[in-house]
């Protein structure tokens, strides 16, 4: 609208400018009619050019306005886009984070276990990284020492049936009972 008008202002400009050159033309004498129609004129053209600069002046607000806007908008978005994509990246490293301390976990509270001599404990993380590969070897580990401890039980049984029995046979008294 403001852009309309401006054009409207300008046009009545011109023919006014028109009309201002054609009287100074045909006029040989500048007498009182033609100095009072010329300051008319002239008025008239000032009063066009003032409503012309004041709907530029609006035309700049109304532009102002639709930058703010615009910049308004531009950096709501961005600051969406910008938090969306933090939440994404602090969701990942969450999910990578736990993906590595959970078997650490695990394996830290499964070598205490180990360690107070319960060898039938089983680790069982199952998956096919490191992390698993490392509570197989702990199993396997384990399982290892649960055998070579049942072993020496047996094997320590067996000697002391044996140290009984020696005993038993060499001194024995005859007729003593035992």
């Amino acid at each position: 609208a403001s852009l309309a008008n401006m054009t409207v202002a300008h046009n009545k400009i011109g023919v006014l400018f028109s009309r201002l050159v054609k009287l100074d033309e045909n006029a040989v004498v500048h007498d009182g009619t033609t100095q009072a129609l010329r300051a008319r004129i002239i008025s008239r053209m000032l009063v066009d050019a003032h409503s012309m600069y004041q709907d530029g002046l609006d035309l700049l607000k109304d532009a102002d306005q639709k930058i703010s806007y615009q910049n308004n908008l531009t950096n709501l978005f961005t600051m969406t886009f910008v938090g969306l994509l933090s939440l994404f990246i602090v969701s990942f490293v969450v999910i990578i984070i736990r993906s590595i301390t959970y078997p650490l976990t695990r394996l830290h509270k499964g070598t205490g276990i180990v360690a107070e001599c319960d060898l039938d404990y089983r680790y069982n993380i199952k998956t096919s990284d490191e992390f698993g590969h490392l509570s197989a070897a702990f199993d396997v580990m384990t399982e290892n020492l649960q055998k070579i401890t049942v072993s020496r039980d047996a094997h320590n049984k067996e000697l002391e049936l044996r140290k009984q029995i020696i005993c038993w046979l060499f001194f024995a008294k005859p007729g003593s009972g035992r």
